[in-house]
């Protein structure tokens, strides 16, 4: 979601996205506002799922390490 789109949407378009994201006390918020918490905790959404995601690899890697390290002692 880009700063464009958000900001070409109506204050309760953005209360909606604002709701499914977990934000709370929408009614207090500016349009501005809603969209610059919009933005952060989006952004914070996708850190935490990057995050997630590597450490799968890790996981992944793991196993496949250890089968390795028993065929080669």
């Amino acid at each position: 979601m880009n700063s464009e789109n958000l900001h070409s949407m109506s204050v309760i378009e953005l209360k909606s996205i604002a709701k499914e994201l977990g934000i709370k006390n929408i009614t207090k918020f500016k349009k501005n506002e809603l969209i610059e918490e919009i933005e952060r905790v989006s952004l914070k959404s996708v850190e935490i799922k990057n995050e997630e995601d590597s450490h799968k690899d890790d996981e992944k890697i793991q196993p496949a390490q250890i089968k390795k390290r028993r065929y080669n002692s």
